[in-house]
């Protein structure tokens, strides 16, 4: 959902089609679900992250910190954790049970589009909509590895697998890539507009 004025998001039923619950706020561009299935987190005009409670549909905690847009959203698994990545081309790593800012990593200067952390919770994975790259993150130290190729075309997605162990990447010429996340070495590839065609 994309609108300056504001934004409706609407919950329903698969099987009916029913809408069973909708909310409705000011402009939203980044939205998560959480695992429990209570409470979405978005970001937010003035650069702050909303945590909403679907049931009241109430802001329960508002985060601030970023300086610009926020661009990408993450929960920490099996923790009370959040990470947030904006256009001020840093992470932000927050507690939603104190709403306390825990830590701020810098990365490149670029912003950062998709945040993905594997489920083992060790690496943290990045992609920026200027830079032909993705990146690896190690979330207990804040300390940045480059993975892929330069030469690559723009990434546009990246998402971790189960097993916390591979990352898939598209970028914008329809190319799959799949990564050893450990080894930041890619195992395969896959044109999805030859597939298609």
């Amino acid at each position: 959902p994309n609108s300056e004025a504001s934004t409706v998001m609407k919950w329903r039923d698969i099987e009916s089609g029913k809408v069973i619950r909708s909310l409705e706020t000011s402009y939203i561009d980044n939205f998560i679900v959480s695992p429990d299935g209570k409470a979405i987190l978005t970001d937010s005009p003035d650069s702050s992250v909303q945590y909403w409670d679907i049931a009241t549909q109430t802001v329960r905690k508002t985060l601030e910190g970023h300086q610009y847009n926020v661009t990408a959203l993450v929960f920490v698994p099996k923790t009370s954790y959040v990470i947030s990545g904006s256009s001020d081309t840093t992470l932000k790593l927050w507690d939603l049970g104190s709403e306390e800012l825990l830590a701020t990593f810098q990365g490149q200067a670029e912003s950062i589009s998709r945040i993905q952390l594997t489920e083992d919770r060790q690496n943290l994975l990045t992609i920026h909509p200027q830079g032909s790259y993705f990146q690896k993150w190690e979330p207990n130290t804040g300390k940045v590895v480059e993975v892929g190729s330069l030469k690559e075309p723009q990434l546009d997605d990246l998402h971790v697998t189960s097993n916390s162990r591979m990352a898939v990447t598209l970028n914008k010429q329809k190319l799959l890539k799949l990564w050893d996340v450990d080894n930041s070495e890619a195992l395969a590839s896959l044109n999805v507009d030859k597939r298609l065609n």
